[in-house]
């Protein structure tokens, strides 16, 4: 009888770990979402706003720990690049804006709440590293008038989900916001100031080691 029960609770306790292990560990896959980004710029003190959707492509790296119904908490480094184009032209300004996204890097922390070892919800909060090129052009000559390209540093918020698909899958979908930093440019009789910000909706699928 003692070795039934015996192997009952070890059985249970296997069982246990094993639902807990997506939740639990390091873990690696693939992002893929979408970055909008919003320029609220003044020129010369005419507002010249504008908003782009970008593509974004990368690699993230987890590290997860939690138990059943209880809370979670997780880190994350994730790597992604861009495609598309911001373009816009203003006829009373007589000036194109065009801006691009290269690359991003994003170290974040995780708090949130494990649901029966099969959903993961939580907040997060972290610092993004990302490289960013604006330009300004006459409209008229397509001669470029002003250029602001660094790598900086923003602050972001977010909130996102984990989904249990098997073992060592899961699913996960995120939102980020970004507090990027205000640019300044000057150029021959142009003075530009852009007070910019970040979305971010992103879908992970993850392999749990």
């Amino acid at each position: 009888m003692k070795k039934i029960i015996v192997s009952a609770v070890i059985a249970a306790a296997t069982l246990s770990a094993s639902q807990a292990a997506v939740f639990n560990g390091a873990s690696a896959g693939l992002t893929v979402g979408t970055l909008t980004s919003k320029f609220d710029n003044k020129v010369n003190s005419t507002k010249f706003n504008a908003s782009k959707t970008f593509g974004s492509y990368g690699i993230h790296f987890d590290y997860d720990r939690s138990s059943c119904n209880s809370f979670y908490w997780g880190l994350g480094l994730d790597f992604a690049v861009y495609s598309g184009k911001l373009s816009k032209t203003s006829t009373q300004l007589n000036l194109k804006s065009t801006a691009t996204y290269s690359w991003s890097s994003e170290f974040d922390v995780r708090l949130g709440y494990n649901f029966g070892n099969t959903v993961a919800v939580y907040g997060l909060t972290g610092l993004r590293l990302y490289d960013k090129t604006i330009k300004l052009f006459n409209a008229t000559t397509n001669a470029q008038v002003a250029k602001e390209s660094k790598t900086r540093l923003a602050p972001t918020l977010g909130l996102g989900a984990k989904v249990k698909v098997s073992d060592k899958v899961s699913l996960g979908a995120e939102y980020r916001y970004a507090f990027e930093r205000k640019e300044t440019s000057k150029a021959i009789n142009v003075s530009v100031k852009s007070k910019q910000s970040s979305h971010a909706a992103l879908v992970k699928v993850s392999y749990h080691f």
